[in-house]
């Protein structure tokens, strides 16, 4: 996949989960804490996770990029 596909593609899912986030916002807390069994996630448990994990995921994309500057660079 050519790089400008790439970035299109992650554009568009990015525009698709920003929309369905924003989807929540009018649920009232009780919905968003709502489990469908007491070892499933609710909204907000799933939203948490997501949140904490994207600072592990930016960094590792961050030195992927950096590592792919770098090996594709003139100099190396």
């Amino acid at each position: 996949m050519k790089s400008n596909d790439l970035l299109n593609k992650l554009h568009k899912d990015v525009l698709a989960i920003i929309g369905t986030a924003k989807e929540f916002e009018t649920l009232p807390e009780s919905d968003l804490n709502w489990k469908e069994h007491p070892k499933k996630w609710s909204i907000l448990e799933c939203l948490e996770h997501l949140n904490r994990y994207s600072d592990y995921y930016h960094l590792e994309i961050k030195k992927a990029i950096v590592r792919t500057t770098m090996a594709s660079s003139p100099t190396h």
